[in-house]
């Protein structure tokens, strides 16, 4: 829950453009490693739309940190990012 609320976070400050974007979504790929900073970004299901792909991975890459990992371990993330829908 928490990646989650901070990567909608993150990409509520993207602004993808809604002409572009309507309908849309992309799934992006990451890892949280054992820091809990998110690395190897990136974009696994393309949207169609090159505004909102770059809005979703730049919405991951500018995240300093996720906060401690439990885990003690990377973490594979799979997040879609639905626009409009």
């Amino acid at each position: 829950r928490l990646i989650s609320d901070k990567v909608q976070q993150s990409y509520s400050q993207q602004f993808p453009d809604p002409r572009s974007s309507m309908g849309r979504s992309v799934t992006i790929t990451f890892y949280v490693d054992t820091s809990g900073v998110p690395n190897n970004v990136q974009i696994m299901t393309p949207s169609g739309s090159p505004t909102l792909d770059q809005a979703g991975k730049r919405a991951v890459q500018q995240i300093d940190t996720f906060g401690p990992n439990p885990a003690n371990q990377q973490i594979p993330i799979e997040f879609t990012f639905n626009f409009g829908k």
